[in-house]
């Protein structure tokens, strides 16, 4: 279901998205609709990075974001354009990632198809995989930490597209460390997974790992060591706290927003987040000799700072108003709340300020690729381009499919078309409704035989009576018997048995089929619902308007 608007691919946790991936290019939260700021950094004390380390985690193989979001955040083209806009000041740059790059985890909420039919869905897998494989090689991609979906189709696979990309993968039966140098400064990077290979993914094992490999590149002259881990964050905290000579950690594996940087022991955890929503940014103001443990000026994790602290202010400051009103609160014990509540009321104040940047420092953010940053030319035309070779390829490939058969005695699905002789008004009330037009926006993009996008706009997709990627005669759209259920021995006898008939009542499993939090992350049942009953589609048609009067001759 990866439509968006115009050109148009329509279209994650809903909180998570509004507080921390509405964050602007500096960390900042921005409302919806407001322009978005270039990406290239603006110093205010004269010092220029020495090293920019751009991340991303979790991508997950997705180019594009599904477009049915309030915000669709992501898309490679989008990336492309901030890209190229962090290029302009000339700082030395490496890309890095961690966690599933090319393949979703089987049975992912996004795409409920392909869950479904996996063996056909595979080439067109494969081919999203190549895709993403060419961008990579496009934005100079230096190293990745896979994940375990990235092993779906074996190690071998996995060989040829990191041949493709022109990266280095990291672990998972491969070398672990690479010296990468940029603007003559050596920067160490090594990787470790718990995915793929047997005695590799245990927390000894990765911990061994990470202390080998940081000290190696130490000896040979890294000033700036990143590690990149696909494991459980306690496994990326206890490596961070206890491996000497280690200044960043990658961390992948979660489901949460990007987050600001986390000081563990002498290191530092990133987080950028999942599905190419965006891309962490770290300025390092560093030498060209390896120093103490790097210093975070980021204004993205004062302003955190700040929220936290105002957080633990504001909640002190409403006790002491209800100790104020109640009977017998000791004086000397409220004065001295007061005096805590100044003291953190201070402490708010000087978390919320950054400092400038100063030699032995880093400065972090978020760059959110929001609908407001344009799109890169180039890589729109490879996305067209992309998902016309699967659309073409599903239409002949997949033409087999068949839903399976209906059990004797139930019903099976019969289309919209055949309610409208008795159900006048509603049906012409769907017709207007975006449920009786999704096909359409699948089509305008030559994607309505893509397994990812089909099942959530055609009705009774994968059901016994229903339809498949190409048998959908009949069926296209999300029509009546989607939310109602199939109506054949409705249609033959409107008094069947209630187990076996259409329902008036829809309930919220049947909408979280589709309006799940990966494609509709402001659905709220009853708010839905209410929208859906309106008169001529659960409600009585309005009355109509008086006639007036005849007037005597």
């Amino acid at each position: 279901m990866w439509v968006k608007d115009g050109r148009a691919r329509l279209g994650v946790t809903a909180l998570l998205l509004a507080v921390v991936g509405a964050l602007a290019c500096n960390g900042e939260a921005r409302p919806p609709g407001a322009k978005q700021p270039s990406a290239a950094l603006v110093q205010t004390s004269g010092l220029s990075p020495a090293l920019r380390i751009v991340a991303v985690t979790d991508m997950n193989g997705y180019l594009e974001p599904c477009g049915c979001q309030s915000r669709p955040l992501g898309g490679v083209d989008k990336a492309a354009t901030v890209l190229k806009q962090l290029s302009a000041d000339r700082v030395p740059t490496v890309l890095v990632s961690a966690g599933n790059l090319f393949f979703e985890p089987a049975g992912s909420t996004h795409g409920a198809g392909s869950a479904q039919h996996d063996d056909e869905a595979k080439t067109e897998h494969l081919w999203q995989a190549e895709a993403m494989a060419d961008v990579l090689k496009r934005f100079g991609l230096a190293a990745a930490t896979p994940g375990a979906a990235d092993l779906r189709y074996g190690a071998e696979q996995l060989a040829q597209l990191e041949a493709r990309s022109a990266a280095k993968l990291l672990g998972a039966g491969r070398p672990s460390a690479q010296l990468i140098e940029r603007g003559g400064m050596k920067i160490g990077v090594w990787g470790v997974t718990d995915a793929g290979v047997a005695g590799e993914g245990s927390d000894a094992a990765l911990l061994e790992s990470a202390k080998r490999d940081t000290a190696a590149l130490r000896a040979q002259g890294a000033v700036v060591v990143l590690g990149l881990v696909n494991a459980p964050s306690r496994t990326a905290r206890r490596i961070a706290g206890s491996v000497e000579g280690l200044d960043f950690v990658l961390v992948a594996g979660s489901e949460a927003a990007a987050t600001p940087p986390e000081r563990v022991g002498k290191a530092t955890l990133l987080h950028a987040g999942k599905h190419g929503h965006g891309l962490l940014v770290v300025d390092v103001f560093r030498g060209s000799a390896a120093s103490a443990p790097l210093d975070d000026v980021s204004a993205w994790t004062a302003r955190e700072r700040g929220r936290a602290a105002k957080a633990r202010a504001d909640e002190l400051a409403a006790r002491i108003a209800e100790w104020k009103k109640a009977a017998g609160t000791d004086p000397k014990l409220l004065a001295e709340q007061e005096q805590r509540l100044a003291q953190l009321r201070a402490d708010e104040a000087a978390a919320s300020g950054a400092k400038p940047p100063s030699e032995g420092t880093f400065a972090a953010r978020f760059v959110e690729l929001a609908p407001e940053v344009k799109d890169d030319p180039e890589l729109t035309a490879l996305l067209a381009e992309h998902d016309k070779r699967v659309n073409d390829h599903n239409k002949v490939a997949l033409a087999h499919l068949k839903p399976p058969k209906v059990a004797a005695g139930m019903p099976e699905y019969v289309g919209s078309a055949r309610c409208e002789s008795c159900h006048e008004s509603e049906f012409a009330w769907w017709r207007g409704h975006a449920h009786g037009n999704a096909y359409e926006t699948l089509v305008k993009v030559n994607k309505q035989f893509s397994l990812k996008c089909v099942s959530c706009h055609v009705t009774g997709y994968g059901k016994a009576g229903g339809s498949t990627v190409t048998h959908v005669e009949g069926l296209i759209d999300v029509g009546c018997e989607s939310c109602h259920g199939p109506g054949s021995l409705h249609v033959k006898d409107r008094d069947t048995d209630e187990d076996k008939n259409v329902h008036l009542e829809v309930p919220e499993p049947t909408c979280l089929q589709c309006h799940n939090e990966e494609h509709s992350d402001q659905f709220d049942y009853a708010k839905y619902k209410a929208k859906l009953i309106v008169p001529g589609h659960g409600l009585p048609l309005a009355a109509a308007p008086p006639q007036p009067a005849e007037v005597p001759k």
